[in-house]
């Protein structure tokens, strides 16, 4: 019978131990953040994603990642003014990706015109990104953000409040 209570009480502490709740430590994001699916052009095949996130010193991060790239091509990412399928003013000049790494990450808080981004403001933007492959004037792939992403399948809210 000792056994039984000794077996017991392991079994009750490791269910409460295990089921305690801690909440992720979020280092130094807020928990906020956005995902949008990058969409290839026509005759492209390069697609990725954009990930925003919010720092808690309130500026953004962003991760561009990109597949089917080509070795030894840069490839240049832009944030427009309107949706994808217009020419829309650059807004923002965001870190380019190398062919072989196909991934850069940049922090920031305000846009070309020196005008404050926020967590915020990036989730309702008229805005694009579009991914150029070298000096090509022609988007390889790209996606609609903010209030224009809205309704489409390339938008994935996460966290937040």
């Amino acid at each position: 019978m000792k056994n039984f209570y000794k077996y017991f009480a392991v079994i009750t502490l490791l269910l409460f131990v295990s089921c305690e709740s801690n909440p992720p430590d979020l280092g130094e994001y807020t928990g906020k953040e956005l995902v949008y699916q990058l969409t290839p052009s026509v005759g492209y095949e390069i697609e990725g994603k954009v990930h925003f996130r919010e720092l808690k010193n309130e500026s953004l991060q962003v991760d561009v990642t990109l597949v089917n790239t080509i070795e030894g091509v840069t490839y240049p990412i832009k944030m427009h003014e309107g949706k994808v399928d217009t020419t829309g003013q650059v807004i923002l000049n965001l870190e380019a990706v190398d062919g072989v790494a196909k991934k850069s990450t940049m922090t920031f808080s305000k846009l070309i015109n020196d005008a404050n981004i926020s967590f915020d403001s990036i989730n309702v933007i008229n805005a694009s990104i579009k991914v150029y492959p070298g000096n090509s004037l022609n988007a390889a792939t790209g996606a609609n953000i903010g209030i224009n992403s809205l309704g489409n399948n390339n938008y994935n809210p996460v966290g937040g409040d």
